[in-house]
Parts: structure tokens; sequence; C-alpha cells
């Protein structure tokens, strides 16, 4: 019987790297670590340096920028063996992603000592702020502006659910251009400090994913140099659109390291509790949940490599990503709950990890692309591809 990693032609390099973060997470942390991190809602600052000088951190980022070339099915088995040994929605993929979008559409000189930082500490000082209030899917609505005045360029807008945004020193913020109405599709990015006047910040409080913290912006009268902006004016949106599908990718990865989390601890449970005088794996609906659990996570592994497979020889995967994005949403949250329901009122409590998985996983169902989006976007695209 050929193994499952045989089976999706993973490389022997890859098995090494995967079994490479298994023995860093050993290494570094343990159960009781992550249930305080949960407590503090914040990983410590040695842990980030640790990831980034064990050269995962650097995966995917342009050599000229101190990174490390890697194909999508490398970081996507990263970062899948990163969420099934830790348990938990841990931080360092939304680093990434904003240095992915720093280096691909900065200057060197707007990006040098961001980088330079972030290669010492492990940690991005950056957070991307895209949602807003009335503009989450919908980015259509969004209605933050850059108004240019004279030779000055002012900002006034609201932007919210930022992920690590309570102690960014920059952020890469997306705005329209001079008319906050709905019919302007001209957007720029920009590289704020976020030590500039008229920047208030206020945490958000969420029910999950307690290891990434949420906040929200509000600019009022933000005074903004052209030299802040990054690429051309009246571009952004296409910018950020051209990393949306390895974006997703990776969420999704780390939605399967989640999943097959749960699975791992439902499946050992069963042998350990006892009800009625025997183990609940030989109850028939315990083994049904199993079953279930075991079918999904096999279909999601199947959609994820596939698509990173397709993203590494150049296809086109946009309804890939979309049906990968909408399954994976799905079926982790089925799975965790599952599990959930499994452990039964202790998996309710903060004595296990599969309560802040189910949680975690709940969440990762809206960030990153909803089921709905992602419905609409491959629903679009499967009549065109079986047209006569």
């Amino acid at each position: 019987m050929i193994s499952s990693y045989e089976y999706y032609h993973i490389t022997e390099e890859q098995e090494l790297m995967v079994e490479s973060v298994r023995e860093w997470c050993e290494r570094n942390f343990t159960e009781e670590d992550v249930k305080e991190w949960c407590k503090n809602h914040r990983v410590p600052d040695w842990i980030y340096k640790s990831w980034t000088e064990a050269g995962f951190g650097l995966l995917g980022l342009p050599e000229e920028a101190g990174g490390i070339t890697s194909d999508s099915m490398t970081q996507v088995l990263v970062l899948e063996e990163l969420q099934r040994c830790a348990g938990v929605q841990m931080p360092f993929l939304i680093s990434m992603q904003c240095m992915n979008d720093l280096t691909h559409f900065g200057t060197k000189e707007q990006t040098e000592e961001i980088v330079q930082k972030y290669r010492t500490t492990g940690k991005a000082n950056i957070v991307l702020a895209l949602s807003e209030p009335n503009a989450g899917s919908d980015s259509q609505g969004m209605s933050t502006v850059v108004k240019q005045v004279g030779d000055k360029f002012i900002l006034n807008g609201n932007k919210c659910w930022i992920s690590n945004g309570t102690d960014a020193e920059y952020c890469i913020i997306v705005a329209k251009d001079d008319d906050p109405s709905r019919t302007n599709k001209n957007h720029s990015l920009w590289l704020i400090p976020m030590s500039l006047p008229g920047i208030d910040i206020v945490p958000a409080e969420k029910i999950g994913t307690d290891l990434i913290p949420f906040c929200d912006y509000y600019f009022t009268d933000v005074e903004l140099k052209e030299e802040y902006r990054l690429g051309e004016k009246g571009k952004g949106f296409y910018y950020l659109m051209k990393n949306f599908e390895s974006e997703r990718l990776n969420v999704c990865a780390n939605n399967l390291g989640l999943a097959q989390a749960a699975m791992d601890d439902a499946a050992a449970y069963v042998s350990q509790r006892t009800t009625f005088g025997k183990e609940i794996k030989n109850y028939q609906l315990i083994q049904e949940k199993l079953v279930r659990m075991e079918i999904k996570l096999q279909n999601l592994r199947s959609l994820l490599y596939k698509t990173a497979w397709e993203n590494d020889n150049r296809m086109d995967v946009k309804l890939s990503t979309a049906l990968l994005k909408y399954y994976s949403n799905e079926a982790t949250t089925e799975i965790t709950d599952d599990a959930l329901q499994i452990f039964g009122g202790i998996g309710y409590t903060k004595d296990t990890r599969v309560g802040r998985l189910w949680v975690d996983a709940r969440g990762m169902a809206i960030g990153g692309g909803t089921s709905e989006i992602m419905v609409h976007i491959a629903g679009r695209i499967l009549p065109k591809l079986y047209q006569k």
C-alpha cells in the first residue's frame, strides 16, 4: 500500500520539510504553552523569531528581499503541519501574506527597512487593511478615500477586522482615488506609517482566533505623501487580486491542518472514553462520525494538493481555488463540529483543544473569502466551462 505522500507525488525534500516543521513545533511549545498564549491573546516574540530563523517564515518571499524560493505545494505542506501540531490558528500566515504583498508591490526604498526588521525579529510590523463596515466581500462598496488637495493627499475613512493591527508600525491600505462613490472603480494602495496624526486604533473582541488580534482603524484627515503610494495610481485592487488565489490556497492549508488536528484528537479519544461499560469507538453513531470526518479530510486534501499542483504549473486556478475554499469552509467546520460532539461536554470546555479548533475553523469560513462569494465566483465560471 502506497503512502498518501507517494500518491500525491510529494518529493522527499518536501517530506523532510514537513518533518522539520513537526520537530520545530515539538521543540518550541507544548499544549500548555498554547493555552497560555490563547489566554494572553498573543504568541511570544521569540516564537516569531524562531519560526523565521528556521526559514519557514521566509518561504515564498522574493530572493532579493532575503526570501527563500518555494513552490505552492511546499508552502501548503508547511502550513498544514504547523496548524495540525499547534491545534490553533497561528499568526504566521498573516505576516507572510503581508510581507508578500509588500515585496511584490513596493519599491526597494519602500520595503527595505520593513523587510530587514522582519528578517531580524521574525515579526512583520505591517498589516493589510482592506475590509470596511459596509465593504467586506463587496469591495466596490468601499468608501475610504484619498483626495488630492493641491500637492497634498488627504485620507479619510474606516477599515475594520484588521488582523494583527494593534501593534503594527505600517499599514497597507486600499482606498479609492478622489471619489468615494460606488461607481468609482479606481483604487490605490498606500503604505502608511501608523505614527501619522489622525489615525485611531480601536481593538475588536472576537470569539475565536485568539492568537490573531483584530482591530479597527479610523482615519481622519490623515496627510499622506506621494512616496507612500504602492505601484501605479488606480491599480490598487488589481494588484491585490493578483495574489488572491495563492493566499486562498494557504488559508485552505491552514484549514486542513485544523481539521486534521480535530480528527487526530477525536480518533484517539474514542478509545479512551468509556460509557455503559464499553469504549465509545464500538458505537455505530461514533463510527459514522469518524467515517464522515475521514472522507471529508481526504477530499479536502485531494482538492488542496491538486490546486497547489495546478498553481505550480502556472495553470489558471481561479475556479479551482473557489471550489477549494468553498469546500474547505464547509468541511473544516463540519469536521471540527463532529469532533467536539464526540468529546461531549468536555469538548465545550478549554480543557481540550477541540473547542478552540471548532471556533477557529468557523472564523476561517469567513476570512479569505466566504462560502457565498466562492459560489458566486465558481458559479459564473462553470456554465462557460460546460458550454457546448
